[in-house]
């Protein structure tokens, strides 16, 4: 039976197409070192995999449920490839801009491309094996638990790199110095690390830090918070800018909560509710340990959390001029207060899922 590139978009559901297109720009974004692909990049990949898939098995085992990585080199021309690529545009696409994009792949590694005048392209895929989906759906398959920081501490600064996008050339040398500052965040404040960890695996896929802040160190919040970037200094084995308040503090006025952080592709209602609780739960340990605490700050390292944190009613109250970063503001008692099942019930979480912000 003769096969085009339309029996993709009918054999290939789109929902499924999407959840790969989510994660393989998750994998993208996630890892140092591995293959970065735009959002229309991993739409037209995805495309040519189930293209190569169908090739392969025919409609015999349509739709499509899982594709594999495992898949015979094929044949496509440039005009196959513009229908694949461009299915929903009115017009379709050009033969010329398909084959720029099947370049685009080749000197990424992901494909094999042998032609010959005359002839059809012949493409082997090179589907790196994180591209594949997991066995099962993860989501909500998390659990609240202390930070461990001798099995924490290097995977989580590996998904928080990314937060510091200002600074892309950095972000190797930035998962160094996050590892040494969790390890000595914990050693200040123990308590003030909270992580949801995935069940089957065991590995933290999301982060709550949140500490006591100096009297000393309160004039911080009113000043640019680039000013206030540990990482910078580290290397220079300077202090940390912001101070913690010692266990017996009668000034301490504030609670800093320096990092709160979701890994891509797992951004739902379920756990970011969760986080919120493990982060209501430690304010509510450290009022009690600082009775005078009233103010809750935060800093937004990525323009994508001013949203967030503003649908939860934080105040944005100083943006940097120098970095898109800023700090946001809440009454501690406000705070305690939020309903963010109301308040986040209609938000939009998926951008959260395909962005580069771990």
């Amino acid at each position: 039976m003769s096969l085009s590139p339309n029996d993709v978009q009918t054999w290939f559901p789109a929902a499924l197409q999407q959840r790969y297109v989510d994660h393989i720009l998750m994998q993208s974004n996630s890892h140092a070192g591995s293959v970065k692909l735009t959002h229309v990049q991993a739409q037209h990949l995805v495309r040519l995999w189930g293209y190569a898939y169908i090739k392969q098995h025919g409609i015999v085992q349509s739709p499509i449920k899982a594709l594999s990585r495992r898949v015979d080199s094929f044949f496509c021309s440039h005009s196959e490839a513009a229908s694949l690529f461009y299915a929903e545009r009115d017009g379709g696409g050009t033969a010329r801009s398909a084959g720029l994009m099947l370049r685009t792949f080749e000197s990424k590694s992901l494909i094999q491309c042998e032609s010959s005048k005359g002839s059809p392209t012949k493409i082997r895929l090179n589907i790196p094996h994180p591209f594949d989906l997991p066995a099962e759906d993860p989501k909500g398959d998390v659990v609240p638990d202390a930070f461990r920081p001798r099995l924490d501490a290097s995977t989580l600064a590996n998904l928080l790199t990314v937060l510091f996008h200002y600074d892309a050339e950095r972000a190797q040398v930035f998962e160094h110095d996050l590892n040494r500052v969790l390890r000595e965040w914990f050693k200040r404040y123990p308590k003030g690390l909270r992580v949801l960890r995935q069940v089957k695996s065991k590995k933290p896929i999301a982060v709550v830090t949140a500490f006591p802040v100096h009297p000393e160190s309160g004039e911080k919040f009113g000043l640019p918070p680039s000013e206030s970037l540990y990482l910078n200094r580290i290397r220079q084995r300077a202090a940390d800018p912001i101070q913690f308040a010692e266990p017996g503090c009668l000034d301490c006025y504030v609670a800093y909560i320096r990092c709160w952080h979701i890994k891509p592709g797992w951004w739902s209602p379920k756990t970011v509710l969760q986080l919120l609780q493990e982060t209501r739960s430690m304010l509510q340990q450290m009022h009690q340990d600082f009775p005078e605490l009233c103010d809750v700050y935060s800093i937004v390292l990525h323009p994508h959390h001013e949203d967030f944190a503003v649908r939860l009613g934080f105040d944005i109250t100083r943006t940097d001029p120098q970095m898109s970063q800023s700090w946001a503001h809440i009454a501690l008692d406000r705070f305690f207060e939020l309903n963010p099942t109301v308040l986040l019930q209609d938000f939009d979480f998926e951008p959260y899922n395909r962005s580069s912000f771990t």
